[in-house]
């Protein structure tokens, strides 16, 4: 009898593959059955860009849910929307005490994935030396939600998808690193400690949020409308520094009553009254969180953005 049962969920945008298909490629590919007991759940099947929040939500309450009959889940995802499912999944899902392991396959060109989903067969080829690291993964000790799309295993929360990147579109600050695979799996000391408390389920969240790219020459103003609607205000600055004066004045307005947060990658040139600016986080963690906190309370504040829920915090 094997000694270890691993629940591999199929969250997938090869549409191709339905819930039959994916429990017979799973029940015959013997160097899964080999390693752990696994059992194959299909959770959905759909683009990337038609994934939402409320698909966060069922696959952290599917994982949640079952989380006593296994001792570890690997979760089928493509690379290119991995980052922001995992990090939303590490802070709905409170006292992890297993590993929740995003696998599948390096996000590739539009004519290859035409090509590669065509054929569920090739596909399932592509994704199946991840697919077996990750199982393996799953069955050590690792209270972790990562991602494994190479040979080694990294913080979801502390990884960014890399613009214009192909041949590994993702980076992870050092601190994120968890594990390096080559003949063994090698933890690194970067692994969070197992929690003692009760492992709950929060995941309340709150997408009413107005989010700005800033760029050159954009009238804000567009946006004064919209933002009464909303309930907190998330700006992304790229490689800007400063925040346009035009911008100021609606943040200082709007942060009287409803948070605002800034991410940044480094110091702003000067402080913005009213508003939250975050540069020890990433920026798909730090929106995530935003929302997450906002579905808690409409009360958000810095100490709360600051603290350290899930190892999210760059060191």
């Amino acid at each position: 009898m094997l000694d270890k049962k691993i629940a591999i969920l199929y969250c997938g945008s090869n549409t191709s593959i339905n819930a039959g298909q994916f429990n017979a490629l799973v029940k015959k590919t013997p160097e899964l059955n080999i390693m752990a007991d696994v059992d194959p759940i299909f959770v959905w099947s759909k683009p990337i860009l038609d994934i939402t929040a409320a698909d966060w939500q069922v696959l952290a309450s599917k994982i949640y849910s079952i989380r006593d009959n296994y001792d570890g889940f690997v979760v089928i995802h493509s690379s290119l929307g991995a980052i922001n499912t995992a990090t939303a999944v590490s802070f709905f899902i409170e006292n992890l005490k297993q590993p929740i392991l995003f696998t599948g396959s390096i996000g590739v060109s539009q004519a290859e994935i035409k090509s590669h989903w065509e054929n569920i067969k090739t596909y399932w080829q592509n994704i199946k030396a991840n697919l077996i690291n990750a199982v393996q993964s799953a069955k050590i000790n690792l209270p972790e939600v990562a991602l494994l799309y190479s040979n080694q295993i990294v913080r979801a929360n502390l990884t960014e998808l890399l613009a214009g990147a192909s041949a590994y579109p993702l980076y992870t600050a050092d601190s994120g690193v968890l594990a390096k695979i080559d003949f063994s799996i090698r933890l690194t000391k970067n692994v969070l400690s197992k929690p003692a408390g009760k492992t709950k389920l929060v995941d309340t969240f709150n997408t009413n949020i107005e989010i700005i790219n800033l760029e050159t020459a954009v009238d804000y103003s567009s946006i004064i409308t919209p933002l009464k609607n909303r309930d907190g205000l998330f700006i992304k600055t790229k490689n800007f520094y400063s925040v346009p004066k035009a911008l100021e004045n609606i943040i200082v307005e709007f942060g009287k009553t409803k948070p605002v947060a800034i991410h940044t990658d480094d110091n702003l040139e000067k402080d913005v009254p009213n508003s939250i600016v975050l540069k020890n986080m990433t920026e798909p963690a730090a929106l995530i969180k935003f929302m997450w906190l906002l579905g808690q309370t409409k009360k958000i504040n810095k100490a709360m953005m600051e603290k350290n829920y899930r190892g999210e915090i760059i060191r």
